[in-house]
């Protein structure tokens, strides 16, 4: 990669992390932890499974939505 390349890959990855930064603020994580949150250089598996990620989007945000959880379906069935 060229220096040009490597400055625009990195302009990409600070205004992506500045999005996610404002819509985890708009979910209601402060303003520091939203920002360490979104720049921390992970990808989204290992932010989805991150307490920052179940703050912002409880699980109840995903009953509302009306998506499957596949734990509730393993338990449901665990009990049959």
């Amino acid at each position: 990669m060229d220096k040009v390349q490597t400055a625009l890959s990195a302009m990409a990855a600070m205004e992506a992390a500045g999005t996610r930064n404002k819509r985890l603020q708009a979910r209601g994580l402060d303003d520091e932890r939203a920002w360490k949150s979104a720049s921390n250089g992970r990808g989204p598996w290992w932010n989805a499974g991150a307490s920052h990620m179940n703050a912002a989007y409880p699980k109840r945000f995903f009953d509302v939505l009306g998506l499957v959880s596949l734990l509730d379906t393993q338990r449901r069935f665990q009990h049959v």
